[in-house]
């Protein structure tokens, strides 16, 4: 793959303002294929838009000027929406992965190839969130080496990771079990210090499964729970795309 246009070094070395975004945007949409056979899932139509365009429309207002895609699967197609994206308040280009990399590895790639630093915020690229980045990050202010999980109280877990806390920090990170109860599941939304991947080489490896469980041990991974108006809702699935696409209006939901 050629063609993708790697900006210069990007600095987030304040405390006080998260200006840089990686949207992980690489994922075969497996789950997803019966509804959406050809596109990534950030391009998925959604009420006459592509998804991926309300979640630009959110990070604009929490005061995000850059945003990188980690693509891989039909990149081509999301290269071409961040060619053409025209709103000079936002910055959008790609990093591409010659393999797919995982959650972990993606934001690896993305942080040592563009030679980011300080703070950045990662969303799922499946996942529109509604909380506000500046009520959230003065939890991780003056504090280095951690990461900050959004999570969410649900009804049924059965298909997110879920995970338990001791107040502000987690204390366990469990994979999704199928299993129908209420919990508090991990939201797909991370504040990170990018200094956590100055040594990391750019290998698939998982957040979940290789890098959470790491930071739970050393007290660096806090959370932040969303209430109810503060919560996400997802098209990871073709029962979870056909509900938001139903939506009337999806700030208000």
């Amino acid at each position: 793959m050629t063609g993708y246009r790697l900006m210069g070094s990007v600095n987030s070395n304040s405390d006080d303002i998260i200006k840089d975004a990686i949207i992980l945007a690489g994922g075969f949409a497996t789950r997803l294929k019966s509804v959406v056979p050809d596109q990534p899932k950030a391009l998925a139509d959604v009420s006459g838009k592509p998804f991926i365009v309300y979640q630009l429309e959110w990070l604009i207002e929490q005061g995000i000027t850059h945003v990188t895609l980690a693509v891989h699967h039909l990149a081509d197609q999301l290269q071409s929406f961040a060619n053409n994206w025209s709103d000079e308040r936002l910055i959008i280009d790609c990093v591409y992965e010659d393999e797919p990399l995982g959650t972990g590895g993606a934001i690896a790639n993305v942080i040592l190839k563009k030679k980011i630093t300080g703070k950045i915020l990662v969303i799922n690229g499946d996942t529109l969130f509604q909380f506000s980045l500046k009520k959230a990050q003065f939890l991780t202010n003056n504090i280095s080496g951690l990461v900050l999980i959004f999570a969410s109280a649900k009804k049924d877990i059965s298909r997110f990771g879920s995970i338990q806390v001791d107040g502000n920090y987690v204390t366990s990170f469990l994979q999704a079990t199928e299993i129908h109860k209420p919990g508090l599941v991990n939201g797909g939304a991370y504040l990170m210090d990018t200094s956590l991947f100055k040594n990391k080489k750019i290998i698939p490896f998982s957040l979940e499964y290789d890098f959470f469980p790491s930071l739970i041990l050393k007290n660096k991974l806090m959370v932040y729970i969303l209430n109810k108006k503060e919560s996400f809702f997802d098209i990871g699935t073709p029962e979870s795309y056909r509900e938001i696409c139903s939506k009337d209006n999806l700030k208000d939901e």
